[in-house]
C-alpha cells in the first residue's frame, strides 16, 4: 500500500506500483488534482477524478488515428499476481515519438484515474529521435513558438539545482535543434505542395 503520492517518476511504474496508488487513493484525498493541468513535464504524475476533470485535453498533440479525427489510443489490461485488474490507456506524442501519456484505473473502480507522462529515449543513444510533425486534425502550420511551448516540457524535469543549469542548456540546444528539423521539413512540404499545384 502507497503512504505517500510520488509526483515525478522517471520510469514506467510497475503493476504493482500502479495499485498500490489507485487503491490508497480514498484515503489520501490530497493527493488528487483538481484541474486538468496543460502539458505537464516529462515524468509528472497525476491522478484525477475522471467524472469531474477533462484529464485528456493536457494540450499536447497526441497521434490521431488514420481519420485524423480522434486520437490513437493503445488499451490493455493490467495483472497483479496473475490477476487482471487494471486497464491501461497508452497514447504517443503526434510531434516526439519518444514522448508518451499512460492512464491507468482500477477495473473495480474506474473513477480514480493515474496519469503518467514519460520521454523514453531509445536505448541505444547513437540513435537520434526523428522527430515527426504528424499534424493534428485541426492545424495546418505550426509556428517555432508552438513547437516550443509542445517540446519543452518533453524533455524539462524537476531536476536537482546543481544538475539543473547544465541539463537546462542541453535541453534547450536539444528543442531548439528539433524545432528547427520540424520547420524545414514544414517549409519543404509546403514548397513542394506548391511546386505540384503549379505543375
Amino acid at each position: 500500500k502507497a503512504e505517500h503520492f510520488p509526483t515525478q517518476r522517471h520510469r514506467w511504474n510497475t503493476n504493482e506500483e500502479i495499485a498500490a496508488i489507485l487503491i490508497c487513493f480514498e484515503r489520501h484525498l490530497d493527493w488528487q488534482s483538481k484541474e486538468v493541468k496543460i502539458r505537464p513535464k516529462s515524468g509528472s504524475m497525476l491522478l484525477y477524478s475522471r467524472k469531474k476533470v477533462r484529464y485528456r485535453r493536457d494540450g499536447y498533440c497526441w497521434k490521431k488515428r488514420k481519420d485524423g479525427k480522434t486520437t490513437r489510443e493503445d488499451h490493455m489490461k493490467l495483472k497483479v499476481q496473475g490477476t487482471e485488474c487494471i486497464y491501461g490507456c497508452y497514447v504517443h506524442s503526434a510531434i516526439l515519438p519518444t514522448f508518451h501519456r499512460r492512464c491507468y484505473w482500477l477495473l473495480q473502480n474506474p473513477d480514480i484515474v493515474l496519469v503518467h507522462y514519460l520521454n523514453v529515449p531509445y536505448p541505444d543513444d547513437n540513435k537520434m529521435v526523428s522527430p515527426s510533425l504528424a499534424l493534428c486534425a485541426d492545424k495546418k502550420q505550426w509556428t517555432k513558438e508552438e513547437l516550443v511551448s509542445q517540446l519543452k516540457p518533453m524533455f524539462y524535469s524537476e531536476e536537482e539545482a546543481e544538475v539543473k543549469n547544465e541539463l537546462e542548456i542541453s535541453t534547450a540546444e536539444t528543442v531548439e535543434s528539433i524545432v528547427s528539423q520540424l520547420l524545414e521539413r514544414q517549409r519543404s512540404a509546403r514548397t513542394a505542395a506548391i511546386c505540384k499545384q503549379l505543375e
